[in-house]
């Protein structure tokens, strides 16, 4: 008698499986020039924390994963389940979750009337430039998601 072992996509499903563990997708703004501006939003001018005085926090990007933990969570389910599908390949699925992570950062920018402390009248008239970094969209236009792979960047794009 003679044994046959047909492989039915057992060791792709597999070798995908270890793919998705050695992925990892980061979410944030890859244009320096943004990114310095947005950063005194999110943790506030050295001078605030010091003396009261300047830019507070305004956390946009950590309080919008945060808050969008759960929906992140169901998406990496859901492109996971396509993988174990062989439906998607594991680039693609961190893809979908950097996208979806993007979509919901933007949506707190854009909510931030809503929640952010408002400049204070001083700050407001002396600012320069186009307005409040979200209005001029700058900040929304550079959000960017990286897909690496032990340090290596495999992919960046935008939603």
């Amino acid at each position: 008698m003679k044994l046959v072992d047909k492989d039915l996509g057992f060791a792709k499903l597999i070798a995908n499986y270890l793919e998705m563990g050695r992925l990892d997708v980061q979410v944030g703004i890859a244009d320096e020039f943004v990114a310095i501006r947005a950063s005194v939003h999110e943790f506030g001018e050295k001078r605030w924390h010091e003396t009261g005085k300047g830019n507070p926090p305004r956390s946009w990007l950590r309080s919008a994963l945060r808050l969008g933990e759960r929906n992140l969570a169901e998406e990496l389910a859901r492109a996971l389940g396509l993988v174990v599908d062989g439906k998607l390949e594991p680039v693609a699925a961190m893809r979908r979750v950097g996208k979806a992570a993007i979509r919901i950062v933007r949506e707190r920018i854009q909510d931030a009337d809503n929640w952010a402390r408002p400049l204070t009248a001083a700050y407001a008239a002396r600012k320069q430039g186009p307005g409040i970094l979200r209005e001029s969209l700058e900040m929304i236009d550079a959000l960017t998601y990286r897909i690496t792979r032990g340090g290596d960047v495999i992919e960046e794009g935008k939603a």
